[in-house]
C-alpha cells in the first residue's frame, strides 16, 4: 500500500514537473525583482530582473518557482513576483515592433506601387505615341494613294483620247488611200484636167501628211505620259 502511494506521488510530481517545464511566466511590474540561488527569501540574489521579462518554469517549491531566464541562468523567484498575463509594458513593446514591421511592409508596398504606376504610365505614353505616329502614316499613305489614283484616271483618259485620235487618223489614211485609188477614173471623167503624175504626187503628199500627223500626235502624247510618270512606258 505504501509502495503504491509512493508511486502515485512520484507520478504526480513528474507530471507536474513536465507540465511546468512548458510553462512561461512573466515578471510582475515591481521596482525590483531578484533571482535567488535557493528557494529562500534570504538567499543570494544572482540577478535583478526587469518587469515583463519572460521566464521558463522548471519546478515549484514552497511558494517559490525555479525558473530559467532568456540568458540561460537559473534561479528561484517568489510566486507572487510572477504572472501568466503578458505585462502591458511588454505587450506595448511587442505591438510597437509589430507596428514598425507593418510600417516597413507598407513603405515597401507603396514603393512597389509607385514603380508599377510609373511603368504603366510610360507604357501608356509609348502606346499613345505609337498610335499617333501610325495614324499619321496611315493618313499620309491614304492621301498618296488618292493622288496616284487620280493620276491613273487622268492617264487612262488621255490614253483613251489618244487611241481615239489614232483611230481617226487611220480612218483618214484609209480614206486618202481610197481617194488615190479612185482618182484616175475621176480624172478621165473630168476631161483630163490633171495629168496622172500630178494626181499621184498629190495623193502621195496627202498620205505623207496623214502619216506625219499621226506620228507627231502619238509621239507628243507619249512624251506627256513619260514626263508625268517619270519615264514609264505605257
Amino acid at each position: 500500500m505504501r509502495s503504491t502511494m509512493g508511486i502515485l506521488m512520484l507520478g504526480l510530481m513528474l507530471s507536474a514537473t513536465v507540465s511546468a517545464a512548458d510553462e512561461t511566466l512573466y515578471v510582475r511590474a515591481q521596482p525590483s525583482v531578484g533571482l535567488f540561488t535557493t528557494p529562500a527569501a534570504d538567499a543570494v540574489i544572482v540577478r535583478q530582473l526587469t518587469p515583463g521579462d519572460p521566464v521558463t518554469v522548471i519546478n515549484r517549491q514552497g511558494g517559490f518557482v525555479n525558473v530559467r531566464v532568456d540568458s540561460g541562468v537559473e534561479g528561484w523567484l517568489r510566486e507572487t513576483d510572477l504572472t501568466a498575463v503578458v505585462p502591458a509594458t511588454r505587450r506595448v513593446g511587442e505591438l510597437e515592433a509589430e507596428v514598425n514591421d507593418l510600417r516597413r511592409q507598407l513603405a515597401a508596398a507603396q514603393s512597389t506601387l509607385r514603380t508599377t504606376q510609373n511603368e504603366l504610365r510610360q507604357a501608356r505614353n509609348v502606346a499613345s505615341a505609337a498610335s499617333d505616329s501610325e495614324s499619321e502614316q496611315i493618313g499620309t499613305l491614304t492621301a498618296e494613294r488618292g493622288r496616284l489614283e487620280a493620276e491613273l484616271a487622268t492617264a487612262q483618259a488621255e490614253a483613251v483620247a489618244l487611241q481615239e485620235r489614232v483611230t481617226e487618223l487611220e480612218m483618214a489614211q484609209s480614206a486618202a488611200r481610197l481617194l488615190a485609188e479612185r482618182q484616175p477614173a475621176t480624172n478621165s471623167l473630168a476631161g483630163n484636167r490633171y495629168s496622172t503624175s500630178e494626181l499621184a504626187i498629190a495623193g502621195f503628199a496627202a498620205l505623207v501628211l496623214t502619216l506625219l500627223g499621226t506620228w507627231l500626235g502619238t509621239a507628243s502624247a507619249r512624251r506627256r505620259l513619260r514626263r508625268r510618270y517619270h519615264g514609264l512606258e505605257l
